[in-house]
């Protein structure tokens, strides 16, 4: 067992009984669905499906970051009691709440002997499970060694995903204007990832739920290392293009010891949208799954007239 404890937030995935099972804190970002907020979290898969049901039937859904009120709460009683605590956080990229996290985190070190490590994973959702399950295989870490650890290590955690329409990126303020005209246009389904830097970057184009599916298989092959033991899919309420997705990930990796599956968190949820599909694996280095996007050029050129 660690010597300290591990806090993620509810970018990540994890069940309820993961939670209690291995003591992992949770703080929770939060969502607003027509009008009314909620907890980044999901109770039951009825819940889960709805949400992506209500998405796809126009209702509005905003997110808002953890606040550093909510870090406090499920921290402070933690090292009250002297233990550490290690924070992976999703990417500061992507959300101010690893902002928040770190403002607590000095809080809280300058006023307990126990101290609190906060690390941007610049990654999220499952890639940051994988993250905490790796670190629980090394018992022996001090809380500085495995932030340490992640440090040296995040960049091999990959994100790979596509979405099911490419507006929610653009309301969500994840792509711009040009590229959600261009994209929708063209039906193309875009294949994405998020790059060493934390950020969503555009990888390949797809004309389709299928091929998009396979593109995203054929780039966990060409990403994949000696470290690449299993893999973690998450979907916008779109089991059956999940499905597809694994049965390609084990055609491709036959002796993988876990394909796990399940819906994506709220907060994410609402900006890759309904159909979305993200696949996450530990491999080799993020940008090494990047290649020339046709997408790419035909932005630069509609830019260059424009001008």
């Amino acid at each position: 067992m660690n010597q300290f404890v591990i806090s993620v937030d509810s970018s990540a995935c994890f069940t309820a009984e993961e939670l209690q099972r291995h003591h992992i804190l949770m703080v929770c970002l939060s969502y607003t669905l027509d009008g009314v907020v909620y907890e980044d979290r999901f109770e039951n898969d009825a819940e889960k499906q709805r949400f992506y049901d209500l998405l796809n039937e126009g209702h509005f859904a905003q997110s808002s970051k953890a606040n550093p009120e909510s870090f406090r709460k499920a921290w402070e009683p933690e090292v009250m009691e002297g233990r550490s605590i290690l924070h992976l956080s999703l990417s500061s990229m992507v959300s101010g709440s690893y902002e928040s996290a770190c403002i607590v985190a000095k809080e809280l070190n300058e006023k307990y002997e126990a101290k609190v490590r906060v690390a941007d994973t610049k990654t999220g959702s499952y890639a940051v499970t994988k993250m905490v399950y790796d670190i629980m295989d090394m018992p022996e870490m001090s809380v500085d060694e495995a932030a340490d650890f992640v440090e040296r290590n995040k960049n091999a955690y990959n994100l790979i995903f596509t979405v099911g329409d490419i507006k929610f990126l653009y309301r969500g303020g994840r792509i711009s204007h040009i590229k959600a005209i261009v994209g929708g246009l063209l039906h193309l389904k875009p294949v994405l990832f998020v790059n060493d830097e934390g950020k969503l970057t555009f990888m390949q184009n797809a004309r389709g739920a299928r091929q998009a599916v396979s593109m995203m298989a054929e780039k966990m092959k060409k990403n994949a290392s000696e470290k690449t033991q299993s893999a973690y899919i998450a979907h916008g309420g779109n089991e059956s293009l999940a499905l597809l997705l694994k049965s390609k990930l084990l055609e491709i990796f036959p002796k993988l010891s876990e394909v796990r599956l399940d819906f994506l968190t709220p907060v994410l949820g609402l900006h890759a949208g309904p159909g979305s599909l993200v696949l996450c694996f530990r491999g080799a280095g993020r940008n090494g799954v990047l290649e020339e996007s046709p997408l790419k050029e035909m932005i630069e050129k509609v830019k260059h007239i424009r001008d």
